[in-house]
């Protein structure tokens, strides 16, 4: 009697593992994503969220408010706020900045942006003679969520300690 049931169980892993075995059918994931020409293009400003770097790292906790991290994209007119990042190819070129009567979250209006890296770019370093204000990429748009994420970082100028930064969420026009 041990040994039938036995060769039953045996038997029924055989038949699973053999039915795991057939070939799938997977849906295509779509083309492949370049993050520079995926950065390519007019955006404009979602969303804009200020972070208390100092109360993040000191986990304060506040119940009724959240004293580490706000959205303020109401407090100031940030929705006037778009730029375009042009290029020719997967090699990056020119860009423009409206601000309307959007804060100046970018100081140039105009000039040239590069990244760090060709392939996985974290910084965008834009240049106009000599002038150049860097922007941290904290979430590169995808066909999944068309938004791009940049991080602007406030120091204290003499400690050169993190004190405040602000994520911008740009969605493609």
């Amino acid at each position: 009697m041990k040994k039938t049931i036995l060769n039953i169980m045996l038997l029924s892993v055989a038949v699973c593992l053999l039915q795991s075995c057939e070939p799938k059918d997977y849906k295509s994931v779509g083309d492949p994503v370049t993050p520079i020409t995926s950065l390519m293009g007019t955006w404009k400003i979602n969303k804009v969220t200020q972070a208390d770097e100092n109360a993040k790292y000191l986990a304060f906790n506040n119940p009724s408010i959240n004293v580490q991290e706000q959205d303020i994209t109401t407090v100031y007119p940030y929705a006037d706020l778009q730029i375009t990042f042009n290029g020719n190819g997967l090699t990056p070129t020119t860009f423009t900045t409206v601000l309307g009567n959007s804060p100046a979250i970018v100081k140039l209006t105009n000039g040239n942006w590069t990244t760090d890296n060709p392939t996985v770019p974290t910084i965008i370093t834009l240049t106009n003679g000599t002038i150049t204000q860097q922007l941290t990429i904290s979430a590169y748009p995808t066909p999944a969520s068309p938004v791009l994420k940049l991080i602007v970082q406030k120091k204290d100028a003499t400690t050169n300690k993190l004190l405040v930064s602000y994520t911008y969420e740009f969605i493609k026009k």
